[in-house]
């Protein structure tokens, strides 16, 4: 399946890799967005293997780490990435 990532999930993965990247080091990032393109794979290949949190808005965990990846999945059959989001952060917006 084809995929896109919004903005805002864009940001806030770059969010994420920096604070790995000042915090711990260059290759803790690096795993980070390696963790992050394999969960993308997953989705794209198991769309619908993630519970759904919301209305059409599933969440699938990013193996290793603690944030998660929000998506949905259009009509057309393409997945849009939402957010990437710690696992500590405020959940009220998608229903959680």
């Amino acid at each position: 399946m084809r995929y896109i990532i919004s903005e805002k999930a864009l940001e806030e993965l770059n969010q994420a890799a920096d604070y790995y990247k000042a915090e711990v080091d260059t290759e803790c990032a690096k795993f980070f967005a390696v963790r992050f393109h394999e969960t993308i794979n997953f989705i794209c290949n198991y769309p619908n293997a993630w519970p759904l949190v919301r209305t059409e808005i599933r969440r699938c965990s990013l193996k290793g780490f603690p944030y998660f990846v929000l998506y949905k999945i259009n009509p057309n059959s393409e997945i849009v990435i939402l957010s990437v989001l710690h696992d500590k952060s405020n959940h009220g917006y998608y229903g959680k």
